[in-house]
């Protein structure tokens, strides 16, 4: 397709606080009048976009959603808004290949005009749910993407879509499950203004390997692969993790998911720190809005994310989850508190 006018369109819950703020309980996702009458649907259709969301929660986690939502409403929720962004990451990222014909995209919605699960990547109160976050690193003017190519294994996609040229470095890690990193390459690149690289990962790291385990010779070898775009003074720019082996993860009793604030002359962050592998990682802070939220983190990895204001609280406090992780970590007191 040349341009897509209107794309992805998915009735998205926002999050657990909007939910019971406006309905009392996560307990009427899915089923009460209240939510229900919130949900899009197409005049004459038997069936509504929670639906369809539903659909891709059976076909890309294997869940039974019916189940799911009667059993652990909140758990239902967190598989519909992570089945939302793996849709937006595979279709986004397709299409904002070099080699894709598309020339552009826009999402159906931007907000939604009223409590529940709309089809906006922002809440009726403006405030992000879970794709906005993918949006958000898809489309970032720089940045660096993993791209699953089957039997070609990884492509590496790099964007700089600014008017300046960049200098940069790509540092690229594939991670065992015991927290290993196998492989470990940094690459220089120079990129025009408005230019964009493709590269393998088999030849950047100079071999086969079959890192994305599409031969399936014996064993899964990685179990995340990561990439992550330095500017020239130490800058992150972007940084990206793929999981390896599908979505479909098992529920851990816990992967060592930890989370500390510190404090700055640039304002508050968290730093999330993992033992395994932790798949849609989520930020829940009491008086401040997380700049990046919903993302992987490989066996051993860690992100700092900045905090903006967003209330009267005078530090942060609250909790951090994964999608694959049974207990929730508190975001403890770190260095600078």
């Amino acid at each position: 397709m040349r341009f897509a006018a209107e794309s992805l369109a998915f009735s998205i819950p926002p999050g657990n606080d909007a939910v019971e703020a406006a309905f009392g309980s996560v307990a009427v996702a899915g089923h009460h009048p209240a939510w229900k009458a919130a949900v899009p649907r197409d005049n004459g259709a038997s069936w509504d976009f929670e639906d369809v969301r539903d659909h891709y929660v059976r076909s890309v986690f294997g869940a039974d959603p019916a189940a799911e939502r009667w059993s652990d409403p909140e758990r239902y929720l967190d598989l519909g808004r992570a089945a939302v962004c793996e849709a937006f990451t595979e279709v986004l990222q397709h299409w904002r290949r070099p080699d894709s014909g598309c020339r552009g995209a826009l999402v159906l919605a931007a907000r939604d005009l009223e409590p529940g699960a709309g089809w906006g990547v922002l809440d009726h109160a403006g405030v992000p749910k879970a794709p906005w976050f993918v949006l958000r690193r898809v489309f970032a003017p720089v940045t660096a993407l993993l791209v699953d190519d089957g039997l070609d294994g990884l492509r590496v996609l790099v964007f700089n879509d600014t008017d300046r040229p960049l200098a940069a470095t790509l540092h690229l890690r594939s991670h065992t499950a015991a927290g290993v990193v196998s492989t470990d390459i940094t690459v220089p690149l120079t990129l025009a203004a408005h230019d964009a690289h493709i590269l393998s990962w088999n030849v950047v790291t100079g071999g086969f390997a079959d890192v994305n385990h599409a031969y399936r010779f014996g064993t899964k070898a990685f179990d995340a692969a990561s990439v992550r775009l330095v500017d020239a003074s130490g800058v992150v720019l972007a940084e990206n993790v793929h999981l390896i082996g599908g979505a479909a993860r098992p529920v851990e009793r816990s992967i060592g998911l930890r989370a500390t604030v510190h404090r700055s002359a640039n304002g508050w962050s968290v730093t999330v720190d993992t033992d395994g592998a932790a798949q849609y990682v989520r930020l829940n802070v009491a008086g401040f809005d997380a700049t990046d939220s919903w993302f992987h983190l490989p066996p051993g990895g860690s992100r700092t994310v900045p905090l903006r204001p967003a209330g009267l609280a005078d530090r942060p406090t609250g909790r951090v989850a994964a999608l694959n992780s049974a207990v929730t970590a508190p975001i403890r007191a770190g260095d600078g508190r």
